[in-house]
């Protein structure tokens, strides 16, 4: 299958170009996308012709910034319901948890990781083949729009401290200093930010986890839509279905999926993954959602998860996050 980028980034970058007074339909067309498609949000583009746009962007407008702007213009739909979700998150780490789970939305080349050090979060970059795929200042957005949308929910203080570049240092470096009220190391070996895990924790008075939810559904039907031969995404959404009625079995699953338990595993196996292993992983994901949504008790959020006794998500739940359910909750923050 292609690799293929959400359209809606394409858009933006016509949009920004039409602004700077530049022909943007036919800068388009120049890069092999029709103009016409990207009124469409679910609409995916060839990964080479948005590489290809964004070089002519840069060439058009010479300006070796133009990475900055259009990270800083990035609307919530411009990643689907990815950004709506992510507007509904009850903190910045479940929104940076929520791109790294769903950011095949965005793309299918790139991933994100992110790594937890003492007291930190790093959050990478990670290229294929360890190199740059896109050009460099397709890269300095991306930096730049997950910023300004942690902003968006944490105010405007909110701040990295530290970024990681592996462009050269431009001329205009003090640039991506004042953006990012951080260090900026160019030259480095990985594009990286790392984060105060303390800041990133800290509960939002915007965070509503039903509607984060919601959108994930949305997010999971476009996925499933997109790729309807992703195990994984698949075996995912049918334990979903199946945890509260108690039936999330591997022979329950690989039925709703039309396959063997044998299949399932072997496909599963291509993937690094064993069934019990994504079961445990969706329940926690799921149970660290639910918690976060006041107005379900934690027996509720048991029996959600397909567990015959609190007891038995208790310990689960501890094993986790080595904590109770019952002492995960966080008042929320005064507005």
């Amino acid at each position: 299958m292609k690799a293929t980028r959400l359209g809606p980034m394409a858009l933006l970058l016509h949009g920004i170009l039409a602004a700077r007074g530049l022909d943007a339909d036919a800068l388009v067309r120049r890069a092999g996308i029709d103009p016409a498609v990207l009124a469409d949000p679910n609409t995916r583009v060839p990964d080479a012709a948005m590489i290809g746009l964004w070089r002519i962007a840069h060439e058009t407008t010479g300006d070796e910034l133009i990475g900055l702007e259009v990270g800083q213009r990035l609307h919530p739909t411009t990643t689907h319901a990815l950004g709506f979700a992510w507007l509904a998150s009850g903190s910045v780490m479940d929104a940076l948890r929520r791109l790294q789970r769903y950011f095949r939305v965005v793309t299918d080349v790139e991933r994100i990781a992110l790594l937890e050090e003492p007291g930190r979060l790093r959050l990478v970059i990670e290229l294929p083949d360890g190199r740059p795929h896109m050009p460099e200042y397709a890269y300095d957005g991306f930096q730049a729009a997950v910023v300004s949308r942690c902003r968006a929910i944490a105010g405007e203080d909110f701040r990295p401290l530290a970024v990681r570049n592996m462009r050269e240092r431009p001329e205009r470096a003090d640039r991506f200093e004042a953006f990012f009220r951080a260090p900026v190391e160019f030259g480095a070996p990985e594009y990286a930010m790392i984060f105060d895990r303390a800041e990133l924790e800290r509960r939002l008075p915007t965070g509503n986890a039903e509607l984060a939810l919601a959108n994930e559904r949305v997010i999971q039907d476009y996925l499933a839509r997109l790729d309807r031969h992703d195990v994984v995404a698949a075996a995912r959404r049918a334990i979903v279905q199946e945890l509260a009625a108690g039936s999330a079995t591997q022979t329950r699953i690989a039925q709703a999926l039309n396959m063997s338990t044998r299949t399932l595993q072997r496909r599963l196996d291509g993937h690094g993954l064993t069934f019990k292993g994504l079961l445990e992983a969706t329940r926690r994901e799921l149970a660290l959602d639910y918690l976060r949504d006041s107005s379900r008790s934690v027996n509720e959020v048991a029996y959600l998860l397909g567990f015959s006794e609190l007891s038995n998500f208790s310990r689960a739940f501890k094993r986790w996050t080595g904590r109770a359910p019952s002492a995960f909750r966080v008042p929320p923050a005064s507005p």
